[in-house]
Protein backbone atom coordinates (compact mmCIF):
# COMPACT_ATOMS: atom_id res chain seq x y z
CA UNK A 1 0.00 0.00 0.00
CA UNK A 2 1.30 3.32 -0.79
CA UNK A 3 0.59 6.81 -2.74
CA UNK A 4 4.07 6.71 -4.77
CA UNK A 5 5.26 5.44 -7.74
CA UNK A 6 8.31 3.86 -5.79
CA UNK A 7 5.09 0.83 -5.41
CA UNK A 8 4.87 0.62 -8.75
CA UNK A 9 8.30 -0.12 -9.62
CA UNK A 10 8.49 -2.43 -6.42
CA UNK A 11 5.49 -4.07 -7.56
CA UNK A 12 7.02 -4.70 -11.00
CA UNK A 13 10.00 -6.76 -9.14
CA UNK A 14 7.62 -8.92 -7.37
CA UNK A 15 5.74 -9.74 -10.27
CA UNK A 16 9.17 -10.27 -12.31
CA UNK A 17 10.50 -11.93 -9.82
CA UNK A 18 7.33 -14.96 -9.98
CA UNK A 19 5.58 -13.43 -6.36
CA UNK A 20 1.84 -12.78 -6.25
CA UNK A 21 0.74 -9.62 -5.34
CA UNK A 22 -2.50 -10.51 -3.06
CA UNK A 23 -4.10 -6.59 -3.36
CA UNK A 24 -2.83 -2.84 -3.81
CA UNK A 25 -4.24 -0.40 -1.99
CA UNK A 26 -3.97 2.70 -2.65
CA UNK A 27 -5.73 6.44 -3.60
CA UNK A 28 -3.30 7.35 -6.60
CA UNK A 29 -4.91 7.08 -9.58
CA UNK A 30 -1.34 6.52 -11.52
CA UNK A 31 -1.27 3.55 -9.53
CA UNK A 32 -4.97 2.44 -9.49
CA UNK A 33 -4.12 2.48 -13.63
CA UNK A 34 -1.33 -0.07 -12.73
CA UNK A 35 -3.37 -2.84 -11.03
CA UNK A 36 -5.75 -2.40 -12.99
CA UNK A 37 -3.37 -3.14 -15.96
CA UNK A 38 -1.94 -5.91 -14.21
CA UNK A 39 -5.39 -7.08 -13.57
CA UNK A 40 -4.50 -6.84 -9.38
CA UNK A 41 -7.39 -6.22 -7.07
CA UNK A 42 -7.35 -3.07 -5.62
CA UNK A 43 -8.56 -1.21 -2.50
CA UNK A 44 -8.85 2.27 -1.98
CA UNK A 45 -7.11 3.51 1.10
CA UNK A 46 -10.00 5.08 2.65
CA UNK A 47 -12.24 2.02 2.64
CA UNK A 48 -12.28 -0.76 4.63
CA UNK A 49 -9.59 -2.73 2.37
CA UNK A 50 -8.75 -4.75 5.79
CA UNK A 51 -12.31 -6.29 5.46
CA UNK A 52 -10.64 -7.91 1.98
CA UNK A 53 -7.07 -8.86 3.04
CA UNK A 54 -8.61 -10.93 5.68
CA UNK A 55 -10.57 -13.20 3.05
CA UNK A 56 -7.25 -14.77 2.30
CA UNK A 57 -3.87 -15.30 3.82
CA UNK A 58 -0.32 -13.54 2.90
CA UNK A 59 2.93 -13.25 3.85
CA UNK A 60 4.32 -9.52 3.65
CA UNK A 61 2.43 -6.02 3.56
CA UNK A 62 4.78 -3.36 2.18
CA UNK A 63 3.92 0.01 3.39
CA UNK A 64 5.63 2.17 0.47
CA UNK A 65 5.21 6.33 0.37
CA UNK A 66 2.42 5.60 2.67
CA UNK A 67 1.72 8.46 5.36
CA UNK A 68 -1.31 6.52 7.04
CA UNK A 69 -0.85 5.06 10.75
CA UNK A 70 -1.59 1.08 9.99
CA UNK A 71 -3.93 0.05 13.33
CA UNK A 72 -3.01 -2.93 15.41
CA UNK A 73 -5.30 -5.15 13.65
CA UNK A 74 -3.82 -4.78 10.39
CA UNK A 75 -0.22 -4.82 11.32
CA UNK A 76 -2.00 -8.77 12.62
CA UNK A 77 -2.70 -9.67 9.30
CA UNK A 78 0.35 -11.13 7.30
CA UNK A 79 2.15 -14.19 8.52
CA UNK A 80 5.63 -12.97 7.98
CA UNK A 81 5.31 -9.19 8.91
CA UNK A 82 4.52 -5.29 7.74
CA UNK A 83 7.41 -3.62 6.14
CA UNK A 84 8.03 -0.41 5.70
CA UNK A 85 10.15 2.08 3.34
CA UNK A 86 11.31 4.91 4.98
CA UNK A 87 13.37 7.67 2.91
CA UNK A 88 15.93 8.28 5.56
CA UNK A 89 19.04 6.88 7.31
CA UNK A 90 16.72 5.75 10.35
CA UNK A 91 17.12 6.00 13.75
CA UNK A 92 18.13 9.27 12.13
CA UNK A 93 15.25 11.52 10.38
CA UNK A 94 12.27 9.35 11.52
CA UNK A 95 9.33 10.95 10.65
CA UNK A 96 8.33 13.37 7.47
CA UNK A 97 9.76 15.51 5.31
CA UNK A 98 12.96 14.09 6.26
CA UNK A 99 15.27 14.78 2.79
CA UNK A 100 14.39 18.94 3.75
CA UNK A 101 15.07 18.85 7.48
CA UNK A 102 18.80 16.45 6.33
CA UNK A 103 19.35 19.49 4.05
CA UNK A 104 18.71 22.17 5.99
CA UNK A 105 20.87 20.38 8.65
CA UNK A 106 23.83 20.26 6.28
CA UNK A 107 24.49 17.02 6.33
CA UNK A 108 27.01 15.12 4.06
CA UNK A 109 26.02 11.80 4.17
CA UNK A 110 22.05 10.83 3.68
CA UNK A 111 20.08 7.37 3.07
CA UNK A 112 16.83 5.09 3.29
CA UNK A 113 15.86 2.08 5.64
CA UNK A 114 13.31 -0.71 4.85
CA UNK A 115 12.14 -1.47 8.47
CA UNK A 116 9.52 -4.16 10.50
CA UNK A 117 7.18 -1.66 11.31
CA UNK A 118 6.88 -2.00 15.41
CA UNK A 119 4.83 -0.02 18.11
CA UNK A 120 7.34 3.02 17.64
CA UNK A 121 6.80 5.23 14.26
CA UNK A 122 10.20 4.53 12.24
CA UNK A 123 11.20 2.89 15.05
CA UNK A 124 11.43 -0.94 13.97
CA UNK A 125 14.31 -3.10 13.05
CA UNK A 126 16.32 -2.30 10.23
CA UNK A 127 15.93 -5.28 7.49
CA UNK A 128 18.09 -3.32 4.78
CA UNK A 129 19.59 0.09 4.61
CA UNK A 130 21.59 2.13 1.86
CA UNK A 131 23.64 5.26 2.67
CA UNK A 132 25.03 7.80 0.00
CA UNK A 133 27.19 11.17 -0.51
CA UNK A 134 24.81 14.75 -0.83
CA UNK A 135 26.06 16.66 -3.21
CA UNK A 136 26.85 20.15 -2.61
CA UNK A 137 24.13 22.04 -4.23
CA UNK A 138 21.50 19.03 -3.83
CA UNK A 139 18.10 19.97 -3.46
CA UNK A 140 14.82 18.26 -1.65
CA UNK A 141 13.71 17.15 -5.20
CA UNK A 142 17.67 15.91 -6.33
CA UNK A 143 17.75 13.83 -2.96
CA UNK A 144 14.36 12.44 -3.06
CA UNK A 145 15.39 11.18 -6.85
CA UNK A 146 18.61 9.43 -5.00
CA UNK A 147 16.36 8.17 -2.00
CA UNK A 148 13.56 6.76 -4.97
CA UNK A 149 16.38 4.56 -6.83
CA UNK A 150 18.11 3.36 -3.97
CA UNK A 151 14.74 2.23 -2.24
CA UNK A 152 14.36 0.61 -5.73
CA UNK A 153 17.66 -1.13 -5.62
CA UNK A 154 17.56 -1.97 -2.06
CA UNK A 155 13.29 -3.47 -2.29
CA UNK A 156 15.22 -5.85 -4.98
CA UNK A 157 17.69 -6.74 -2.66
CA UNK A 158 15.67 -7.20 0.30
CA UNK A 159 13.52 -9.44 -1.38
CA UNK A 160 16.57 -12.22 -2.47
CA UNK A 161 17.34 -11.94 1.26
CA UNK A 162 13.78 -12.64 2.37
CA UNK A 163 13.01 -15.78 0.00
CA UNK A 164 16.38 -17.24 0.29
CA UNK A 165 15.92 -16.53 4.26
CA UNK A 166 19.64 -14.65 4.52
CA UNK A 167 18.11 -11.42 5.76
CA UNK A 168 19.40 -10.38 9.73
CA UNK A 169 17.36 -7.37 11.05
CA UNK A 170 19.21 -5.03 13.54
CA UNK A 171 17.47 -3.05 16.28
CA UNK A 172 17.64 0.66 15.96
CA UNK A 173 19.89 2.37 17.98
CA UNK A 174 17.14 5.10 19.49
CA UNK A 175 19.67 7.02 21.41
CA UNK A 176 20.33 8.45 18.24
CA UNK A 177 16.54 8.93 17.15
CA UNK A 178 15.77 12.09 15.41
CA UNK A 179 11.98 12.50 14.45
CA UNK A 180 10.31 15.45 12.45
CA UNK A 181 6.25 15.65 12.58
CA UNK A 182 3.97 15.93 9.88
CA UNK A 183 3.15 19.70 10.63
CA UNK A 184 6.49 20.68 12.04
CA UNK A 185 7.81 23.75 9.66
CA UNK A 186 11.35 25.62 9.40
CA UNK A 187 11.79 28.71 11.92
CA UNK A 188 10.95 31.65 11.14
CA UNK A 189 8.13 30.97 8.53
CA UNK A 190 10.80 30.38 5.84
CA UNK A 191 12.27 34.27 6.06
CA UNK A 192 15.71 34.04 5.46
CA UNK A 193 18.28 36.15 7.16
CA UNK A 194 21.47 37.68 6.11
CA UNK A 195 22.99 37.62 9.18
CA UNK A 196 23.15 33.53 8.80
CA UNK A 197 26.40 31.48 6.91
CA UNK A 198 25.85 32.08 3.22
CA UNK A 199 25.55 27.74 3.38
CA UNK A 200 22.57 27.63 5.94
CA UNK A 201 20.98 30.65 3.74
CA UNK A 202 21.87 28.18 0.20
CA UNK A 203 20.68 25.18 2.54
CA UNK A 204 17.49 26.46 3.32
CA UNK A 205 16.29 27.61 -0.12
CA UNK A 206 17.58 23.92 -1.68
CA UNK A 207 16.02 22.25 0.95
CA UNK A 208 12.38 23.53 0.29
CA UNK A 209 12.86 23.37 -3.84
CA UNK A 210 10.40 20.05 -4.82
CA UNK A 211 10.76 20.81 -8.37
CA UNK A 212 7.61 20.04 -9.83
CA UNK A 213 5.97 17.71 -6.70
CA UNK A 214 3.71 19.21 -4.15
CA UNK A 215 5.93 20.89 -1.41
CA UNK A 216 3.80 21.00 2.23
CA UNK A 217 7.44 22.95 4.19
CA UNK A 218 6.93 26.44 2.35
CA UNK A 219 9.50 28.34 0.19
CA UNK A 220 12.27 30.12 0.92
CA UNK A 221 11.78 34.19 1.83
CA UNK A 222 13.23 37.52 1.80
CA UNK A 223 12.46 40.93 2.63
CA UNK A 224 13.33 43.91 -0.24
CA UNK A 225 12.09 47.63 1.36
CA UNK A 226 9.45 45.91 3.88
CA UNK A 227 8.14 43.15 1.28
CA UNK A 228 8.69 39.62 0.91
CA UNK A 229 9.87 37.61 -2.34
CA UNK A 230 9.93 34.46 -2.55
CA UNK A 231 14.00 33.43 -2.96
CA UNK A 232 13.68 30.94 -5.96
CA UNK A 233 17.40 30.81 -7.17
CA UNK A 234 20.55 31.99 -5.35
CA UNK A 235 24.58 31.27 -5.13
CA UNK A 236 27.15 31.05 -2.58
CA UNK A 237 30.15 32.69 -4.24
CA UNK A 238 33.83 32.02 -3.68
CA UNK A 239 34.04 35.59 -1.96
CA UNK A 240 34.72 36.54 1.38
CA UNK A 241 32.14 39.12 3.15
CA UNK A 242 33.38 42.41 3.73
CA UNK A 243 30.37 44.31 4.53
CA UNK A 244 27.98 43.98 7.58
CA UNK A 245 25.20 41.34 6.64
CA UNK A 246 22.57 42.41 4.22
CA UNK A 247 24.51 44.69 2.26
CA UNK A 248 23.84 44.95 -1.48
CA UNK A 249 27.50 44.44 -3.34
CA UNK A 250 26.90 44.16 -6.54
CA UNK A 251 23.99 44.88 -8.98
CA UNK A 252 23.84 43.11 -12.28
CA UNK A 253 21.61 41.89 -15.17
CA UNK A 254 19.51 39.62 -13.57
CA UNK A 255 21.57 39.47 -9.97
CA UNK A 256 21.96 40.70 -6.88
CA UNK A 257 24.53 40.07 -4.94
CA UNK A 258 24.76 40.34 -1.29
CA UNK A 259 26.59 40.22 1.98
CA UNK A 260 25.80 37.67 4.62
CA UNK A 261 28.11 36.45 7.89
CA UNK A 262 30.89 35.17 5.92
CA UNK A 263 30.06 34.61 2.30
CA UNK A 264 28.44 36.74 -0.56
CA UNK A 265 25.64 35.16 -2.05
CA UNK A 266 24.55 35.75 -5.55
CA UNK A 267 20.26 36.10 -5.72
CA UNK A 268 18.79 35.31 -9.35
CA UNK A 269 15.69 34.38 -8.71
CA UNK A 270 12.69 36.22 -6.93
CA UNK A 271 9.15 35.35 -7.17
CA UNK A 272 6.18 37.24 -5.25
CA UNK A 273 4.32 35.19 -2.18
CA UNK A 274 1.64 33.76 -4.33
CA UNK A 275 4.50 32.70 -7.16
CA UNK A 276 4.35 35.46 -10.02
CA UNK A 277 7.94 35.79 -11.17
CA UNK A 278 9.59 39.18 -10.55
CA UNK A 279 12.35 40.41 -12.74
CA UNK A 280 15.52 41.65 -10.66
CA UNK A 281 16.08 44.18 -12.93
CA UNK A 282 12.93 45.75 -12.21
CA UNK A 283 12.93 45.07 -8.65
CA UNK A 284 16.02 47.17 -8.63
CA UNK A 285 14.95 49.75 -10.64
CA UNK A 286 11.63 49.81 -8.53
CA UNK A 287 13.17 50.16 -4.90
CA UNK A 288 16.12 52.18 -5.93
CA UNK A 289 18.68 49.08 -5.03
CA UNK A 290 22.34 49.61 -5.35
CA UNK A 291 25.81 48.67 -4.27
CA UNK A 292 25.67 49.58 -0.53
CA UNK A 293 22.04 49.25 0.18
CA UNK A 294 21.03 47.39 3.01
CA UNK A 295 18.78 44.76 2.97
CA UNK A 296 16.60 44.57 6.99
CA UNK A 297 18.22 41.50 8.91
CA UNK A 298 14.51 40.75 9.94
CA UNK A 299 13.35 41.69 13.52
CA UNK A 300 13.24 38.83 15.95
CA UNK A 301 10.16 39.81 17.09
CA UNK A 302 7.98 39.80 13.68
CA UNK A 303 9.73 36.09 12.63
CA UNK A 304 9.14 35.00 15.64
CA UNK A 305 4.97 35.61 15.38
CA UNK A 306 5.23 34.81 11.70
CA UNK A 307 7.39 31.06 12.92
CA UNK A 308 4.20 30.53 15.42
CA UNK A 309 1.42 31.51 13.12
CA UNK A 310 2.72 29.64 10.13
CA UNK A 311 3.00 26.31 12.66
CA UNK A 312 -0.26 26.87 14.08
CA UNK A 313 -1.65 26.99 10.58
CA UNK A 314 0.02 23.93 8.61
CA UNK A 315 -2.44 21.35 9.73
CA UNK A 316 -5.28 23.03 7.98
CA UNK A 317 -3.02 23.38 4.82
CA UNK A 318 -4.75 20.39 2.69
CA UNK A 319 -7.57 21.46 3.62
CA UNK A 320 -7.50 25.06 1.66
CA UNK A 321 -5.44 23.61 -0.78
CA UNK A 322 -8.58 20.57 -1.63
CA UNK A 323 -10.72 23.63 -1.79
CA UNK A 324 -8.67 25.86 -3.88
CA UNK A 325 -7.99 22.83 -6.40
CA UNK A 326 -12.23 23.28 -7.01
CA UNK A 327 -12.38 26.85 -6.68
CA UNK A 328 -15.73 28.29 -8.56
CA UNK A 329 -15.35 32.18 -9.21
CA UNK A 330 -19.05 33.66 -8.29
CA UNK A 331 -20.74 35.45 -11.77
CA UNK A 332 -21.27 38.94 -11.82
CA UNK A 333 -22.80 41.02 -14.60
CA UNK A 334 -20.64 44.19 -13.59
CA UNK A 335 -17.08 42.77 -13.74
CA UNK A 336 -15.10 43.95 -16.49
CA UNK A 337 -11.68 41.55 -17.73
CA UNK A 338 -9.59 43.95 -16.05
CA UNK A 339 -9.41 41.23 -13.75
CA UNK A 340 -6.16 40.06 -15.62
CA UNK A 341 -4.78 43.38 -15.88
CA UNK A 342 -1.25 44.26 -14.17
CA UNK A 343 -2.36 47.90 -12.88
CA UNK A 344 -2.26 48.49 -9.45
CA UNK A 345 -6.02 48.25 -7.82
CA UNK A 346 -7.55 51.69 -7.85
CA UNK A 347 -10.10 51.97 -4.52
CA UNK A 348 -12.96 53.42 -4.25
CA UNK A 349 -15.96 53.48 -1.91
CA UNK A 350 -19.81 53.67 -1.31
CA UNK A 351 -21.27 53.76 2.72
CA UNK A 352 -24.16 51.74 3.07
CA UNK A 353 -26.42 51.86 6.16
CA UNK A 354 -28.66 48.76 6.68
CA UNK A 355 -31.90 49.95 7.36
CA UNK A 356 -33.94 49.24 10.69
CA UNK A 357 -35.95 46.69 9.03
CA UNK A 358 -32.98 44.03 9.47
CA UNK A 359 -32.66 44.58 12.87
CA UNK A 360 -35.69 44.13 13.82
CA UNK A 361 -36.10 41.31 11.69
CA UNK A 362 -33.60 39.39 13.70
CA UNK A 363 -34.85 40.71 17.26
CA UNK A 364 -38.13 39.57 15.93
CA UNK A 365 -37.17 36.19 14.51
CA UNK A 366 -35.95 35.29 17.80
CA UNK A 367 -33.57 33.04 16.28
CA UNK A 368 -30.22 33.56 17.38
CA UNK A 369 -28.76 34.59 14.75
CA UNK A 370 -25.96 37.22 14.88
CA UNK A 371 -26.44 39.84 12.86
CA UNK A 372 -22.97 40.23 10.96
CA UNK A 373 -23.23 36.84 10.43
CA UNK A 374 -26.72 37.07 8.77
CA UNK A 375 -25.99 40.18 6.50
CA UNK A 376 -22.81 37.47 5.01
CA UNK A 377 -25.49 35.39 3.91
CA UNK A 378 -28.09 37.69 2.75
CA UNK A 379 -24.70 38.90 0.71
CA UNK A 380 -23.64 35.65 -0.75
CA UNK A 381 -27.42 34.88 -1.70
CA UNK A 382 -27.64 38.34 -3.83
CA UNK A 383 -23.78 37.44 -5.34
CA UNK A 384 -25.64 34.44 -6.67
CA UNK A 385 -29.36 35.39 -7.32
CA UNK A 386 -27.65 38.58 -9.20
CA UNK A 387 -25.29 36.46 -11.18
CA UNK A 388 -27.73 32.89 -11.68
CA UNK A 389 -25.01 30.88 -10.46
CA UNK A 390 -25.56 28.67 -6.78
CA UNK A 391 -22.32 27.38 -6.54
CA UNK A 392 -19.18 29.93 -5.63
CA UNK A 393 -16.70 30.57 -3.39
CA UNK A 394 -16.63 34.25 -1.62
CA UNK A 395 -14.09 35.41 0.14
CA UNK A 396 -14.90 35.79 3.94
CA UNK A 397 -12.31 37.27 6.65
CA UNK A 398 -14.05 36.28 9.78
CA UNK A 399 -13.63 38.62 12.79
CA UNK A 400 -11.64 36.73 14.78
CA UNK A 401 -9.17 36.54 11.68
CA UNK A 402 -8.81 40.24 11.51
CA UNK A 403 -7.35 40.76 14.75
CA UNK A 404 -5.01 37.13 14.03
CA UNK A 405 -3.08 37.86 11.00
CA UNK A 406 -3.06 41.83 11.60
CA UNK A 407 0.88 42.56 10.05
CA UNK A 408 0.65 39.03 8.66
CA UNK A 409 -0.77 39.77 5.64
CA UNK A 410 2.09 39.59 3.36
CA UNK A 411 2.64 36.06 3.87
CA UNK A 412 -0.96 34.80 4.59
CA UNK A 413 -4.19 35.15 3.34
CA UNK A 414 -6.63 37.61 4.10
CA UNK A 415 -9.95 36.38 2.49
CA UNK A 416 -10.02 32.87 2.25
CA UNK A 417 -12.50 30.88 0.09
CA UNK A 418 -16.10 30.25 2.05
CA UNK A 419 -17.78 27.87 -0.12
CA UNK A 420 -21.65 28.99 -0.78
CA UNK A 421 -23.96 26.32 -1.94
CA UNK A 422 -27.70 27.40 -2.25
CA UNK A 423 -30.72 25.79 -3.93
CA UNK A 424 -32.63 28.76 -5.38
CA UNK A 425 -35.72 26.90 -4.95
CA UNK A 426 -35.78 27.36 -1.20
CA UNK A 427 -35.51 30.29 0.90
CA UNK A 428 -33.04 31.45 2.76
CA UNK A 429 -33.92 30.49 6.20
CA UNK A 430 -34.15 26.96 4.91
CA UNK A 431 -30.56 26.76 4.31
CA UNK A 432 -29.42 29.11 7.22
CA UNK A 433 -28.16 25.98 8.83
CA UNK A 434 -25.95 24.67 6.10
CA UNK A 435 -24.27 27.97 5.65
CA UNK A 436 -23.77 27.85 9.29
CA UNK A 437 -21.65 25.03 8.72
CA UNK A 438 -19.72 25.96 6.00
CA UNK A 439 -18.90 28.94 7.97
CA UNK A 440 -17.89 27.38 11.24
CA UNK A 441 -15.70 25.18 9.05
CA UNK A 442 -13.93 28.50 7.71
CA UNK A 443 -13.33 29.44 11.08
CA UNK A 444 -12.07 26.34 12.56
CA UNK A 445 -9.19 26.10 9.92
CA UNK A 446 -8.20 29.82 9.81
CA UNK A 447 -6.46 30.44 6.98
CA UNK A 448 -3.09 29.54 4.62
CA UNK A 449 0.30 30.85 3.32
CA UNK A 450 -0.18 32.79 0.64
CA UNK A 451 2.31 30.67 -1.27
CA UNK A 452 0.58 27.64 -1.60
CA UNK A 453 -0.18 28.75 -5.26
CA UNK A 454 3.29 27.90 -6.68
CA UNK A 455 4.00 25.22 -3.98
CA UNK A 456 0.96 22.94 -5.71
CA UNK A 457 1.24 22.07 -8.81
CA UNK A 458 -2.71 21.42 -8.82
CA UNK A 459 -2.83 25.02 -8.17
CA UNK A 460 -0.12 26.98 -9.89
CA UNK A 461 -2.80 28.30 -12.72
CA UNK A 462 -4.00 30.17 -10.13
CA UNK A 463 -0.80 32.23 -9.57
CA UNK A 464 -1.09 33.21 -13.23
CA UNK A 465 -3.90 34.89 -11.92
CA UNK A 466 -3.13 35.88 -8.42
CA UNK A 467 -5.49 35.55 -5.04
CA UNK A 468 -7.54 38.19 -5.17
CA UNK A 469 -8.19 37.73 -8.75
CA UNK A 470 -8.85 34.29 -8.08
CA UNK A 471 -11.88 35.17 -5.31
CA UNK A 472 -12.98 38.72 -6.59
CA UNK A 473 -15.54 39.00 -4.69
CA UNK A 474 -14.60 39.43 -0.61
CA UNK A 475 -16.40 39.97 2.76
CA UNK A 476 -14.67 41.48 5.72
CA UNK A 477 -16.68 41.20 9.46
CA UNK A 478 -14.73 43.90 11.60
CA UNK A 479 -15.36 45.84 14.46
CA UNK A 480 -15.20 48.90 12.94
CA UNK A 481 -15.01 50.19 9.53
CA UNK A 482 -11.30 50.79 8.10
CA UNK A 483 -9.71 53.48 6.82
CA UNK A 484 -7.54 52.09 4.68
CA UNK A 485 -9.44 50.05 1.83
CA UNK A 486 -8.12 46.44 1.10
CA UNK A 487 -6.21 45.86 -1.65
CA UNK A 488 -6.60 43.69 -4.13
CA UNK A 489 -10.23 42.14 -4.77
CA UNK A 490 -12.53 44.04 -7.04
CA UNK A 491 -15.20 44.17 -4.40
CA UNK A 492 -14.79 44.20 -0.86
CA UNK A 493 -17.86 44.40 1.61
CA UNK A 494 -16.66 45.52 5.17
CA UNK A 495 -19.36 44.63 7.79
CA UNK A 496 -19.03 46.19 11.16
CA UNK A 497 -19.97 43.46 13.70
CA UNK A 498 -23.08 44.63 14.56
CA UNK A 499 -24.43 45.21 11.43
CA UNK A 500 -25.64 48.68 11.49
CA UNK A 501 -22.83 49.83 8.92
CA UNK A 502 -21.12 48.40 5.89
CA UNK A 503 -18.78 50.14 3.33
CA UNK A 504 -18.39 48.87 -0.02
CA UNK A 505 -14.25 48.81 -1.81
CA UNK A 506 -14.28 48.83 -5.23
CA UNK A 507 -11.69 48.59 -7.65
CA UNK A 508 -12.49 50.69 -10.12
CA UNK A 509 -10.52 48.91 -12.82
CA UNK A 510 -12.83 46.08 -12.38
CA UNK A 511 -15.91 47.76 -10.84
CA UNK A 512 -17.04 51.36 -12.08
CA UNK A 513 -18.32 53.55 -9.45
CA UNK A 514 -22.10 53.79 -10.63
CA UNK A 515 -22.03 49.60 -11.52
CA UNK A 516 -21.20 49.67 -7.61
CA UNK A 517 -23.82 52.32 -6.62
CA UNK A 518 -26.47 50.03 -8.55
CA UNK A 519 -24.98 47.09 -6.60
CA UNK A 520 -25.73 49.01 -3.47
CA UNK A 521 -29.02 49.55 -4.06
CA UNK A 522 -29.97 46.20 -5.18
CA UNK A 523 -28.64 44.58 -2.12
CA UNK A 524 -30.55 47.22 -0.13
CA UNK A 525 -33.66 46.13 -2.29
CA UNK A 526 -32.61 42.56 -1.75
CA UNK A 527 -32.49 42.83 1.69
CA UNK A 528 -35.40 44.34 1.96
CA UNK A 529 -37.28 41.21 0.19
CA UNK A 530 -35.68 39.11 2.51
CA UNK A 531 -36.98 40.64 5.59
CA UNK A 532 -40.16 41.11 4.18
CA UNK A 533 -40.55 37.27 3.09
CA UNK A 534 -38.02 35.62 4.77
CA UNK A 535 -39.89 32.34 3.48
CA UNK A 536 -39.95 33.30 -0.25
CA UNK A 537 -37.43 31.46 -2.30
CA UNK A 538 -34.38 32.97 -3.07
CA UNK A 539 -35.24 33.29 -6.84
CA UNK A 540 -37.74 35.28 -5.93
CA UNK A 541 -36.70 38.03 -3.75
CA UNK A 542 -36.44 41.53 -5.45
CA UNK A 543 -33.39 43.08 -6.99
CA UNK A 544 -34.83 45.79 -8.60
CA UNK A 545 -36.85 48.97 -6.83
CA UNK A 546 -39.94 50.91 -7.96
CA UNK A 547 -37.63 53.22 -10.27
CA UNK A 548 -35.43 50.78 -11.85
CA UNK A 549 -38.26 48.31 -12.70
CA UNK A 550 -40.12 51.43 -14.21
CA UNK A 551 -36.45 51.73 -15.97
CA UNK A 552 -36.11 47.99 -17.06
CA UNK A 553 -39.60 47.07 -17.86
CA UNK A 554 -40.81 49.96 -19.02
CA UNK A 555 -38.40 52.01 -20.84
CA UNK A 556 -36.31 49.82 -21.75
CA UNK A 557 -39.46 47.47 -23.31
CA UNK A 558 -40.20 50.78 -25.16
CA UNK A 559 -39.75 49.28 -28.38
CA UNK A 560 -42.41 49.19 -30.73
CA UNK A 561 -41.58 50.62 -34.13
CA UNK A 562 -44.07 50.30 -37.35
CA UNK A 563 -42.68 47.60 -39.46
CA UNK A 564 -43.42 46.37 -43.25
CA UNK A 565 -45.96 43.74 -43.19
CA UNK A 566 -45.36 43.33 -46.95
CA UNK A 567 -41.75 41.65 -46.18
CA UNK A 568 -40.49 38.43 -44.18
CA UNK A 569 -37.82 39.12 -41.63
CA UNK A 570 -34.49 37.96 -43.77
CA UNK A 571 -35.76 40.10 -46.38
CA UNK A 572 -35.61 43.31 -44.34
CA UNK A 573 -32.50 41.60 -42.78
CA UNK A 574 -31.14 42.00 -46.47
CA UNK A 575 -32.12 45.16 -47.14
CA UNK A 576 -29.95 46.64 -44.05
CA UNK A 577 -27.21 44.20 -44.90
CA UNK A 578 -27.54 46.20 -48.31
CA UNK A 579 -27.87 49.82 -46.51
CA UNK A 580 -25.20 48.97 -43.79
CA UNK A 581 -23.10 45.78 -44.81
CA UNK A 582 -20.24 47.43 -41.65
CA UNK A 583 -22.33 47.77 -39.47
CA UNK A 584 -22.77 45.40 -36.02
CA UNK A 585 -25.35 43.08 -36.53
CA UNK A 586 -25.21 40.47 -33.53
CA UNK A 587 -23.20 40.26 -30.70
CA UNK A 588 -22.68 37.13 -28.66
CA UNK A 589 -20.22 37.82 -25.48
CA UNK A 590 -16.80 38.79 -27.14
CA UNK A 591 -17.27 37.66 -30.12
CA UNK A 592 -19.59 39.91 -33.21
CA UNK A 593 -20.92 39.80 -36.61
CA UNK A 594 -21.54 42.27 -39.39
CA UNK A 595 -25.00 42.78 -41.81
CA UNK A 596 -22.45 42.01 -44.66
CA UNK A 597 -21.04 38.71 -42.94
CA UNK A 598 -24.63 37.72 -41.94
CA UNK A 599 -25.41 38.04 -45.23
Amino acid sequence: MGAGTLLIRCGEFLLEEGHEICGVVTENREIVRWASDRRLRCFAASGDWAAHLRERPFDYLFSIANMRVLPKEVLALPRRGVINFHDGPLPRYAGVHATSWALINGEARYGVSWIAIGDLIDGGRILTQRLFDVAENETAYSLNVKCYEAGAETFAELMRELANGSNRPREQDLSQRSYFGKYQRPPDACVLSWGRPAAEISALVRALDFGPYPNPLGRAKTIINGEFFICQDLEVLDVDSQMPPGTIVGVGPGVLKVATSDKDIAVRKLLTPSGKPVGLDAVVQRFGLRTGTSLPVPQALLTRRLGDFNAAVARYESFWVRKLERLRLPSLPYLRDALESDLPPQIDSLEMELKDGVGNFLLESDLGWKPAEFVVAAFAAFIARLGGEYEFELGLTPLELTSEINGLESLFVRHVPLTVKLDPSRSLVEQYGEYLGQLDEVRRHKTFARDVLVRYPGLRSLAEWGLESTLPVCVEVVESIPLEAPRGPALTLAIEVDAKHCRWFFNEHVLSRVDSGRMVAQFSTFLDGLVAKPQAPISNLPLLDKEEKRIVMGDWNATAVDVPLDRCLHELVEAQAQRTPDEVAVVCREEQITYGELT
